[in-house]
Formats: C-alpha cells, structure tokens, sequence
C-alpha cells in the first residue's frame, strides 16, 4: 500500500467512525421528556395539596436543592421538608395549585426549566382573596428520573390602586 492510499483509507475510516458516533449517539426525545416534567409537577402538586412535606422533599427535589420564594431561601432536603412542614402545620386552610406555561428541555435531555403561574390561597374557602405568582423550577435528570435542583417564586405585585382625578 503506497503512502497515499494509506491517507486515503485512514481518513476514510475516520470520517466513518465519526458519523457512526454520531449516529450511534441516543437521540433526546424532547416532547417526551417535556410531558415527563409536567407529570412531576403535577404529582408534586398533589403531593403539596396533601400537605405531604416527606413525600414532597423526597420525591421531588434532588439532594443540594434550593428553594426561594418571597424572601425566604432553603438549601438542601433537610431544611426545605422542615419549612414545609411549619407552613403546612401553621397554614391548615391554605390551598396552593399552580400550572405549568412552559417546559424547555437542553439538547442534552438532563436539565430543564418550567415556568408557570402559581394561585395561593391563604384560607381555602374562606373570604380571603386568592394570591397568584409566577415560579420557575430549573429541572435536572438523575439515574432516569427528573428531580427540582432549584424553585423560586414570587407572589404578583397587586395592581397599584387608581389615583383619582380632579
């Protein structure tokens, strides 16, 4: 084999590897794995209805996660289940609910965020006027299932009042 057909070949099989690297490669499925976040949240969801704070902090937020909603910040599975469960004791009648607008997932398919709007009412039934927000939780894949690495939120501003004319 003289030097330019050793060139040749090896090139080839390069250029051939390559390719059959790539399309050996796994092929995120993105409208999957999206509709796989929105089941979490809403299993969450009724986790957090239930008033669950073990089930909420152990099956859906990962180990180092951290929570920040309305000035107050929990780091880590310990400190977010021991809030929970204050605000769950001190809080009987508060119902939450929230829906999920957006899931966008990484070409990666192990890290995703969701945006949404996010409805607390203090008493339930009760007189008390429903509070809305927004909240985003930044999504991340581990051992096959998708876990909250990070969830903040924040209660809407409520309208400014009407200044009256003269």
């Amino acid at each position: 084999m003289d030097a330019r057909t050793f060139w040749i070949v090896l090139l080839a099989s390069i250029f051939l590897n390559a390719c059959a690297t790539k399309k050996d490669e796994a092929v995120v499925d993105i409208a999957a794995a999206q509709q796989a976040i929105k089941d979490r949240s809403a299993a969450w969801m009724q986790a957090v209805q239930a008033k669950d704070a073990a089930s909420v902090t152990g099956s859906f937020y990962s180990k180092e996660a951290m929570v920040a909603y309305d000035g107050s910040v929990s780091r880590g599975r310990a400190a977010i289940q021991a809030g929970l469960e204050d605000d769950f004791a001190s809080s009987q009648e508060t119902t939450v609910s929230w829906t999920s607008e957006a899931v966008n997932v990484a070409a990666s398919g192990d890290m995703a965020y969701e945006i949404g709007t996010i409805t607390r009412d203090p008493d339930g039934t009760g007189p008390q006027p429903a509070v809305n927000g927004a909240f985003v939780t930044v999504w991340r894949k581990i051992e096959g299932e998708w876990y909250a690495v990070a969830d903040a939120g924040t209660e809407a501003a409520p309208p400014a009042a009407a200044t009256p004319t003269t």
